[in-house]
């Protein structure tokens, strides 16, 4: 059972340091989501629809990632990572 009086923060220091690493990380493809078509872990539906938009909803992330430059990458990376 949840306790609601307990409060969690997350705090980022170098947020685009993270966004960076992230990118980074998910090109390679190691974990099994990555590779999954249509699947990202922590996004919210609009950017859901933002993200896989970009293929016809018919790629997965990390094939994604990989058919684009530097800035989008990153961008799609932000909107995949902006809710953790």
């Amino acid at each position: 059972e949840l306790d609601w009086r307990t409060a969690v923060v997350h705090l980022v220091r170098r947020p685009m340091e993270q966004i960076v690493s992230a990118y980074n990380y998910h090109r390679e493809e190691r974990e099994y989501w990555v590779r999954e078509p249509t699947r990202c872990n922590f996004c919210t539906e609009n950017d859901w629809q933002a993200i896989f938009g970009r293929c016809g909803f018919a790629c997965s992330y990390g094939e994604l990632l990989g058919g684009v430059d530097l800035a989008a990458g990153l961008a799609l990376e932000f909107r995949n990572q902006r809710l953790t």
